[in-house]
């Protein structure tokens, strides 16, 4: 791991990548363009990237989901990005986490998002460096941020029956449900919470995601803290 001391007022990135030509251009893209950004450290697996966030605390994390659960290893998989992004988000939530992947597939990307990351980029969408550097100063000043391709996948998932429509055909008690896989409950969990069976609890979770015509409990959560963001 290489850390670099950053300048006052610039924003310090950690980039956690396996692949290291992209790495050495993604590192020079952000290096020179306006506004610039400090490489605070890079990564390529992902036990050595959260305890790099953990120590450095970077404005952002510019991660890809397909990377190794540890240096030495060879097995790359997204849940391995997926992990890091959840464990970033549970001992690091001061730190933004931006998802750059040529994963973008509707599963994947909810799953991530679901685990805490604040943005999605494809790779596929050729950001130069100066895109992906204002990117990151939005992402730091609070806002979402989606690539094109990612931004379109959610808007045809969203020109589905009306959103007001999909979430009024829950219940009430499927609603308590789904404010608690908000939450990251598990079906356990839900079931000590609501005083109700796991089988119950399990019924409510199929007619959740039936309702609401997707297939995974995480897509469910991130869809409705969108919703309540919308409202807000």
């Amino acid at each position: 791991m290489r850390t670099l001391e950053k300048e006052p007022m610039m924003l310090g990135v950690i980039l956690v990548e396996d692949e290291p030509v992209f790495m050495l251009g993604l590192e020079a893209a952000l290096e020179i363009a306006d506004p610039p950004i400090c490489i605070l450290a890079k990564e390529t697996a992902a036990d050595e990237a959260v305890a790099a966030v953990v120590n450095l605390l970077p404005d952002v994390t510019l991660i890809d989901l397909r990377i190794p659960p540890r240096m030495g290893s060879s097995r790359p998989s997204e849940a391995n990005g997926i992990a890091a992004i959840r464990q970033i988000a549970q001992m690091a939530p001061s730190v933004r986490i931006l998802v750059l992947s040529y994963l973008d597939e509707s599963e994947v990307l909810f799953e991530a998002l679901s685990a805490g990351a604040h943005g999605y980029i494809s790779k596929g969408d050729r950001y130069t460096g100066n895109e992906l550097a204002r990117a990151i100063h939005r992402l730091v000043q609070g806002e979402t941020i989606y690539g094109p391709s990612i931004a379109e996948r959610i808007r045809n998932h969203w020109r589905q029956p009306s959103d007001s429509d999909l979430f009024e055909r829950l219940t009430p008690r499927e609603h308590e449900v789904l404010d608690l896989l908000v939450q990251r409950k598990t079906n356990a969990e839900i079931a000590e919470k609501l005083i109700i069976s796991l089988k119950t609890v399990k019924t409510h979770v199929s007619n959740i995601l039936a309702k609401l015509q997707i297939e995974r409990r995480q897509e469910a959560a991130w869809l409705e803290r969108e919703r309540r963001r919308d409202e807000r």
